[in-house]
């Protein structure tokens, strides 16, 4: 269900700023609570609901307001302390927090649930009122927090206690030594900024970079986040694969060069393994890339080594990259015509673990 069904819940608009929400509907048909589900999940293995959820959805939340804390009036300190609580339980007078709720015994009661009574800056019915708690700014204040001040108004004075220079280092010959001294395959930084070639990047389409021929793998791929899904999770879902067929994207000019139509089944073959996919021809990616929808579930044949199931994990390998490299776009591969008609992924037998 949705967060309006369920008891309601506090979040942080921005630090200084706290929202308390309340349950404005109780749920609708079948819904239920994403806890409510776990806790039945939780029933079938043997699991019981209170080992899960020791407090229900209201004492949560009354869990949450009570333990909220704010900045004193007095601001904050660069040695104050965030927990307005001793071991104890009493006053933590260094701390540079306190409670923000005041709850009385009166209020437990109204709420139904287990608590004990505390002093804050305001009390509860007034955050259950008005729904927000900000805190009130002013040029000057003490809530600021300036990073390396101290060093930028006196370096000499205030080395940054991590660099052999004490300074703030765009060089940094102790980083290079330490990551090329790990030995991962690919990686050797400098001590300044540099470009590094990414592994199976849009250098490595080309057999000869230079003279712009192009290799065996000549599209780079990217994995998009797919409406049907969140990534592989409800990927096994009919009705959200025949409403989203998980199509593969390539470019006008690359299909026509490739004799490709939409509709038309094609294979992504990489150094690492073959999926198949049905392409949708279109403008809205550019040439030399390939769209795959992440997050497709694996079908695949292990005597023909092809995947049916358009799983772009299929197509990637286990390769270290090293440090100073980024993880996007390593992905290259070659695309071609298949005279094969896949079976909708709708129309496949469920997978589902019969408890």
């Amino acid at each position: 269900n949705t967060e309006w069904e369920r008891e309601g819940g506090m979040v942080t608009g921005n630090r200084e700023m706290v929202i308390m929400y309340q349950k404005i509907v109780d749920s609708l048909y079948e819904s239920k609570d994403d806890q409510d589900i776990v806790k039945g999940i939780g029933e079938k293995l043997g699991i019981s609901a209170e080992e899960l959820y020791p407090y229900d959805r209201k004492q949560q939340l009354f869990n949450m307001a009570a333990g909220t804390i704010v900045a004193k009036e007095t601001g904050v300190s660069s040695s104050g302390m965030a927990n307005p609580f001793t071991d104890d339980g009493s006053q933590n007078a260094d701390s540079d927090y306190e409670l923000l709720l005041t709850i009385t015994q009166e209020d437990i009661d109204r709420w139904g649930v287990e608590g004990q009574p505390q002093e804050g800056r305001i009390p509860i019915s007034q955050l259950e009122e008005t729904g927000v708690y900000q805190i009130e700014r002013s040029k000057g204040d003490n809530y600021g927090f300036i990073a390396f001040e101290d060093f930028v108004k006196d370096p000499e004075a205030n080395p940054r206690p991590y660099s052999e220079s004490g300074k703030l280092e765009a060089y940094s010959k102790a980083l290079a030594d330490k990551v090329n001294g790990m030995g991962y395959e690919n990686s050797d930084i400098k001590p300044i900024p540099t470009f590094i070639q990414p592994l199976n990047g849009h250098e490595d389409t080309y057999s000869d970079f230079e003279k712009g021929t192009k290799g065996d793998y000549p599209f780079q791929v990217v994995t998009m986040h797919y409406m049907g899904r969140s990534h592989t999770t409800f990927g096994n879902i009919a009705q959200l694969q025949e409403a989203f067929v998980s199509p593969v994207m390539i470019n006008t000019v690359d299909a026509n060069d490739l004799g490709i139509e939409s509709g038309d089944t094609v294979m992504l073959t990489s150094k690492y393994g073959k999926t198949l996919r049905t392409a949708v021809v279109t403008n809205r990616i550019i040439p030399e890339c390939i769209g795959l929808t992440h997050g497709s579930w694996s079908d695949y044949d292990e005597e023909n080594g092809i995947d049916y199931g358009g799983s772009d994990n299929i197509l990637f390998g286990n390769d270290v990259a090293g440090q100073g490299t980024s993880g996007f776009n390593t992905l290259i591969v070659k695309v071609e015509k298949i005279d094969t008609e896949l079976v909708p992924d709708c129309d496949k037998p469920r997978r589902i673990i019969e408890l």
